[in-house]
């Protein structure tokens, strides 16, 4: 992964600041914002170098019986966990003093005491956007992503040492308990409620939030269909009322009123929430029993594995 290449960022500490942010020409400053090939001289000597950054551990669960794994076993469910990131690389300073300030700031932006009161009203609850970007040969050519996570094995490892001069290396290990990771752009579509193509350009299914706005009471058999998965949700909206916003959250699983945050999910009448996602490319999605909707829009992000 090429992380590496570009600047990324994590609770305020930005790695690479050294790969210059504006270009020499108008097409780098808006299609290469930051780039190995440009170094930026201010940075050159103060600097959070970020030299390896591996998505490659994600855990597995295999829901099988002990039994099977000493005497054969079969194909059953399996299913991902967490996903973890680990960081290696390099603080700089242009002094002592200098490096001592990057080292303590970053052990406090790596606190979990602290992610957890920063995080506290976010959403998701509890982790934070580490944002980074990738090579890609769809232009512009690169891809901004986001991995929502918190520190994994608490503060980051930063081992001072003798005669180290102005650098010390250090270790971050991230946990992502969303084994995914997102594009840094939010997609926003109110949907024609006949059906409309919806696309995720990443590699991995993502799930959608859904807000539907209601102008007076709707039907008994609200039903949201994906007709490229074949799966539908139906739930009772008969008790919603004008001006009213109910948002469904696959998710967390979660059906609650905006204005109070109330709890709707008994209003359930068949389906699963956790159903609705967008596979990769695109698939159709279609709002039927529609009195008393104004609008229904879809927020997502791409996802990649």
């Amino acid at each position: 992964m090429s992380a590496h290449r570009y600047q990324s960022s994590f609770n305020g500490i930005i790695f690479n600041r050294q790969l210059r942010v504006d270009g020499a020409t108008l097409y780098e400053q808006l299609y290469a914002p930051d780039d190995e090939r440009r170094l930026d001289p201010t940075y050159a000597q103060s600097d959070y170098r970020l030299e390896s950054f591996d998505l490659t551990r994600v855990t597995v669960e295999d829901f099988r019986e002990m039994k099977q794994f000493l005497e054969g076993a079969e194909a059953n469910e399996s299913y991902e966990g967490v996903l973890f990131g680990l960081g290696r690389g390099v603080i700089h300073g242009s002094s002592p003093a200098d490096l001592e300030d990057k080292y303590w700031a970053m052990r406090a932006a790596f606190s979990p005491a602290l992610i957890r009161i920063a995080a506290a009203a976010l959403d998701p609850k509890s982790v934070l956007p580490f944002d980074f970007k990738v090579d890609t040969a769809t232009a512009p050519g690169y891809s901004a992503r986001r991995l929502y996570c918190r520190p994994a094995i608490g503060r980051p490892v930063i081992i001072g040492r003798m005669r180290e001069g102005l650098s010390r290396r250090f270790m971050i290990q991230l946990i992502s308990f969303d084994p995914k990771v997102y594009s840094q752009i939010q997609h926003q579509t109110a949907i024609e409620l006949a059906g409309e193509d919806l696309t995720n350009a990443g590699n991995f299914y993502t799930y959608p939030q859904i807000q539907i706005l209601f102008s007076a009471a709707g039907a008994a058999n609200l039903t949201i269909t994906n007709s490229t998965t074949g799966t539908a949700f139906v739930l009772d909206a008969s008790t919603a009322s004008a001006g009213q916003i109910w948002v469904l959250d696959p998710k967390t699983s979660r059906l609650y009123k905006v204005d109070d945050n109330a709890n709707r999910f008994t209003q359930r009448v068949s389906g699963y929430l956790s159903q609705l996602w967008l596979p990769p490319g695109d698939s159709t999605w279609a709002i039927t029993n529609t009195a008393g909707i104004l609008s229904a829009t879809f927020f997502w992000r791409d996802a990649w594995a």
